[in-house]
């Protein structure tokens, strides 16, 4: 079951926020691009997905600080 009416989410400025993401932990580290963060919609919910904005992977504890 897919929500009929998804929660709608305002317009809000990500490149300041994605720009001193990938300048701590690395372009690499930060996915933005829309067919990329399909993965990330859902987790065991499939019936509640929400695309996220972005995601984080930081891969070291120094990265995930920088990220927090």
């Amino acid at each position: 079951m897919i929500l009929k009416n998804p929660i709608k989410t305002q317009k809000f400025n990500w490149k300041p926020i994605i720009k001193q993401f990938e300048a701590a932990i690395g372009k690499d580290s930060v996915i933005r691009r829309k067919e990329e963060l399909l993965t990330y919609e859902c987790d065991g919910l499939a019936s509640y997905r929400q695309k996220p904005a972005l995601v984080v992977l930081p891969r070291t504890t120094e990265e995930v600080a920088a990220a927090v």
